[in-house]
């Protein structure tokens, strides 16, 4: 073996990656996508998470203040906190490189990444947050200009990034799942019931809220919200006032039983706020989560979701909840399964070959 050659393994098998996340590990499943990657490469790598929420035991290379949602600027100080403790935590471990998520943390680490890790970090955009505000538009500009390679969650971003960068695509599933999935023609069963499941972070409350007005104490309908987040207890307590009996509220999950959830219901709740552009623009896990199960879907019209959903016929691109039973089971009664399936797995084909690109692209940071 060449001097040259052993040089080069030698630096492989020494190389440590930083992943720096925006919140608590368990709020980025997406995460994993990475993770997978670097342990089939054989990887050393180190999780750096913020338990934002303070729900979280210790979790790695942790932040622990938690965050304060008065208003814009109460949450700067921490946000400020844990960008100086991320600093800490790589001038400590002394990363090669560096996978950061989140507009936020890329941003407010710019002039950071710019001096010491120019073309290596991979910056991965899955929300819109302070990016669009105008005082941070040459911040998002030098982050995109000095990553290895940008990676967005939703093809609905690019309508709001500066179109002179390339993008490739990073899809919010697990592709092992996702290529069983195309075995798998119908996973529906035949019920009484009306499932609607609501599963995941649950952020809005305007919109759930539609949802379950527009279905509350109707016959045959049972509506499920299952996760946490800052529209729950909100959520929780409207139910309550309003005396709503159809419903299932329950909070934290545990990742191996989301799967139960999915498949024991009959049409997945996507329908999120029409004034947000961060919803409208993104593509949520539940959406993936439709596609592997094949589950119809219920989104916002005139939004990304919709544009996959009505093209595809997999589901209600709505404006509004009115008369929402009836919509429900006028879909449902007119469905076709197996065409259903079909649809669902060409969706997820194209999605695979989008992963499969993505794969070699992080192969080849890791190589490079």
């Amino acid at each position: 073996m060449s001097a040259a050659l052993e040089k080069k393994q030698d630096a492989e098998s020494k190389m440590k990656i930083g992943l720096i996340l925006p919140a608590n590990i368990w709020g980025c499943p997406y995460t994993n996508i990475y993770t997978e990657i670097l342990k089939e490469n054989k990887v050393d790598f180190d999780l750096i998470s913020w338990n934002r929420d303070g729900s979280e035991n210790n979790t790695g290379l942790q932040f622990e203040k938690q965050l304060c949602r008065k208003n814009r600027y109460s949450k700067l100080i921490p946000y400020l906190s844990y960008i100086s403790f991320i600093k800490k935590i790589i001038r400590k471990n002394k990363y090669n490189k560096l996978i950061i998520h989140g507009s936020q943390i890329a941003i407010l680490l710019s002039s950071f990444l710019r001096k010491h890790y120019n073309k290596r970090y991979i910056f991965d955009y899955r929300d819109i947050t302070i990016d669009q505000l105008w005082y941070f538009k040459r911040n998002l500009h030098a982050v995109l200009r000095g990553s290895f390679v940008n990676i967005i969650s939703s093809p609905g971003f690019k309508k709001h990034l500066p179109n002179s960068y390339e993008y490739f695509s990073s899809h919010n599933f697990n592709v092992e799942e996702a290529r069983q999935a195309l075995t798998t023609k119908t996973n529906n069963t035949k019920s009484d019931i009306i499932r609607v499941l609501t599963i995941g972070t649950i952020r809005d409350y305007v919109s759930n809220v539609e949802v379950i007005k527009a279905l509350a104490n109707k016959q045959g309908y049972l509506l499920q919200f299952v996760g946490k987040g800052v529209a729950q207890p909100l959520i929780e307590q409207y139910v309550k006032i309003n005396n709503v009996r159809n419903i299932e509220l329950e909070g934290y999950y545990p990742k191996k039983n989301e799967a139960k959830y999915i498949t024991g219901s009959t049409i997945l709740n996507i329908f999120l706020p029409k004034t947000s552009h961060r919803c409208s623009a993104a593509l949520a896990n539940r959406f993936y989560h439709g596609l592997i199960h094949k589950k119809p879907m219920i989104v916002t019209a005139h939004s990304t979701h919709s544009e996959f959903i009505v093209k595809n016929q997999l589901g209600l691109a709505l404006d509004d909840c009115a008369n929402l039973d009836k919509k429900i089971k006028n879909f449902l009664q007119s469905l076709d399964q197996n065409k259903f399936s079909d649809r669902c797995n060409s969706l997820l084909r194209t999605f695979i070959e989008d992963y499969q690109l993505f794969k070699s692209i992080v192969v080849s940071f890791i190589k490079t």
